[in-house]
Formats: C-alpha cells, structure tokens, sequence
C-alpha cells in the first residue's frame, strides 16, 4: 500500500480545500507578535516529531473525504504521523470511504464494530457518555500498544463542517510546559440582525475548576477568547480537537459517569498530568447554528443591503435560503 493522498470515490463530490480560513477572528493587536513567533516556533517544532491523530466515525460520509483531506495535510506538518479511526454502526457509506483511505494511505488504522448502538442525540446523556468513552477507548487502546513510541496524540471531531486552524495548532506547538491543549470551538450564529455571532461551542466538555463543575451551555457560550491571547488554564475541556503529549494520554481513563472528555481529564490529572490548557488560537469550527428566523432576518438584510453604500451581508456557513 502506498501513503499517497487518498483520492475519494469518483462519484463522490470532491471535498473542499483543505486550508483554513485564518482570517476567522482577527488576531489581538497587542498579542501578534508573540502568536506569530509561537506558530512559526511550533512549526519547527512539529517537523520533528511524530503525531497520532484519533476520531471516531459514524453516518460522515458527506464530510468525511474533507475530513480525510485535513487529517493528512495536518499529519503532512509532522516528521511523521499515523491515524487511528474508530467506525461503527454506520448506514451511509462512511465505512468503504474509511476502508478505502486506509487501503491508499498506509498509515491510517481503521477500527470497525457492528453494535446497534443508537445514535448519538446533541443532549448531556450519561447513556450517551458511556458508549463514547467506550469508542474513545477503542482508540486509546490501539495507539497504547500500537504507537505509543509517537510524541503526541492530537483528537479531533470528523464532522467539523469548517474544520481547525492549522496556525492555531502550530501555535499550541509553540507552547512549553503543557500536558494537554483544547480547542477554542466556535460556531456561527443570528443574534438580531447580526448574522455571524460567534459562539463558544462544547459546552459539556469545558470545566474550570477542580471539582469539575459543569456550566450550562448559555454560560460556556458567553465564555468568548480573542486570538493571540495566552492559554487559559482549564481542569477540562475539548472544542473538537485536543493535543495530547503521548505520556499524558496513556495516563487517561474514560468513562461514563460525566462526558468522556472530563473523566479522562479527570484521570489524567490524578495520574499527574495537570498542565491542561485550552488556546484560543486553536480555532474549531463547527458550522452555523441555524435558527427559526433565520429566513426572515436574511430578507430584512437584503432590503437593507439594497440601500446606497452597502455591501451585501454574508452569512458564514448558511442554508442557500438565509444566504
């Protein structure tokens, strides 16, 4: 087998760039000069170790050949890099597109299992929490016996509609003193007439303290970071993407007693392992949270955006009747 880029089905649509818009959230003024010598320090750093990069896979077949795109041009920056998927349970094609990639790409891994298991509701279920630390660990399990010799694990979600910041990840490389570093996870919402609000996104995951105290989803929502800023220290947290230094991620556990991501942290942290961190130069973006009135607000805006001197109004990630 060959670890040339993996090309999608003909069939299929051809993904989008794998690039990131590094334009999303303007960088503090005050703080650009340091984020820019962090990436460009973190970039050197990433030639010269190697990488495992983890996610799990059910029902993605329309993301996943973007998905697969970004996983290798991140696993590209990297001396070396492997990747291990967990799939189950899928209906759509996700598993051939998964059993495809890793016959083009040797170093992919792909873990399949037939369960039944239900598919995942957006609501803080502990059901729900147990059958993702149980996939989760599937992973972990894997990389354990199979890479553990790699320098870091980086987790990330397959169906993040606008993908990570590839800057944003250099500039976590560019920290020192770090067991784990989380994602700053956005998405795009209407708030009034402002079509693009941006929302800090995984609430379930984010955890300040050291009892581990979950906030609501409001409250985490209003939690907002500015690129370029320093780390903000965390006891938990995911965003859709985490980097893991290889010692600190074989030290975690999950479970199903909260979300997976805090018992693992949890476990980590008791093991030792307590510099936890997330960046807010680690942009995730999860798409657009659609709303009732989205329609209505967009045909508002377009009588507005018809008026001398305005420029039409954009909407980041809209359906083709709110664009």
């Amino acid at each position: 087998m060959s670890s040339k880029h993996f090309q999608p089905p003909a069939k299929l649509n051809r993904p989008a760039e794998d690039s990131f818009d590094e334009s999303t959230l303007s960088i503090a003024s005050a703080h650009r000069a340091t984020y820019e010598r962090r990436v460009a320090d973190g970039m050197r750093r990433m030639q010269q170790r190697r990488v495992v990069i983890a996610g799990l896979a059910r029902n993605l077949a329309k993301i996943l050949p973007q998905t697969i795109k970004r996983i290798e041009s991140l696993g590209e920056r990297f001396a070396d890099y492997r990747v291990v998927i967990y799939e189950n349970d899928s209906s759509d094609r996700t598993l051939e597109i998964l059993k495809s990639w890793a016959n083009h790409n040797a170093k992919v891994v792909v873990c399949s299992e037939s369960r039944n298991d239900p598919v995942n509701q957006q609501t803080r279920c502990l059901s729900r929490a147990t059958r993702m630390a149980y996939y989760r660990t599937q992973c972990q399990e894997i990389i354990s016996s199979r890479f553990s010799d790699h320098d870091y694990v980086i987790l990330v979600d397959m169906d993040l509609e606008g993908g990570w910041s590839f800057d944003g990840v250099a500039n976590t490389f560019g920290h020192d003193s770090w067991d784990y570093v989380g994602a700053y996870g956005i998405i795009f919402r209407r708030n009034r007439l402002s079509p693009n609000s941006v929302a800090h996104y995984d609430a379930w995951a984010y955890r300040y303290d050291e009892d581990f105290t979950p906030l609501s989803t409001k409250e985490v929502n209003g939690i907002l970071f500015k690129r370029g800023e320093p780390l903000h220290r965390v006891t938990s947290c995911f965003g859709g993407l985490g980097v893991y230094q290889m010692p600190a991620y074989l030290a975690g556990r999950y479970s199903g007693e909260d979300v997976e991501h805090v018992t693992f942290h949890r476990q980590m942290r008791k093991n030792g392992f307590r510099r936890t961190y997330l960046n807010p130069s680690m942009i995730t973006v999860y798409g657009r949270k659609h709303r009732t009135f989205d329609p209505l607000a967009a045909r508002v805006l377009r009588v507005v955006d018809a008026l001398p001197g305005r420029n039409a109004t954009r909407w980041e990630y809209a359906k083709p009747e709110a664009a």
